[in-house]
């Protein structure tokens, strides 16, 4: 792998997906396109630490900012949905304890309190 022109390149001297910025010697952030229709920007992972990042889902119209865990959702973020958002509390990729839910077509309407698995309980 080498850098040339400006652009990351793999062992098949095909432009990569992922872009990695150092300090130090040391990869501290990337922008990396997990599938055609996902990118994350953010920290590095490191093992099985804890990782600060935003996640765009393109098609759906998405956009995690938060806390990750090898890139899945994990500790506190919010999900930007196009047309609700949650802020809270994440384990394993779904809406885990506490958290606030927020629709926003036709009125806007709010639920504060505790979810499991993704579910309000």
């Amino acid at each position: 792998n080498k850098l040339e022109n400006g652009v990351w390149m793999d062992s098949l001297l095909e432009p990569s997906n992922q872009a990695l910025i150092f300090a130090d010697g040391q990869r501290v952030s990337e922008v990396n396109r997990l599938t055609e229709n996902t990118l994350y920007e953010g920290e590095c992972p490191q093992g099985d630490e804890i990782h600060y990042g935003k996640m765009t889902w393109l098609a759906e119209k998405m956009t995690y900012t938060g806390t990750f865990r090898d890139y899945v959702l994990e500790g506190v973020g919010l999900m930007e949905y196009p047309d609700s958002r949650y802020v809270g509390h994440w384990e394993n990729g779904n809406f885990e304890g506490e958290g606030s839910l927020f629709f926003t077509h036709g009125k806007v309407a709010r639920f504060h309190g505790q979810f499991h698995r993704g579910k309000i309980q």
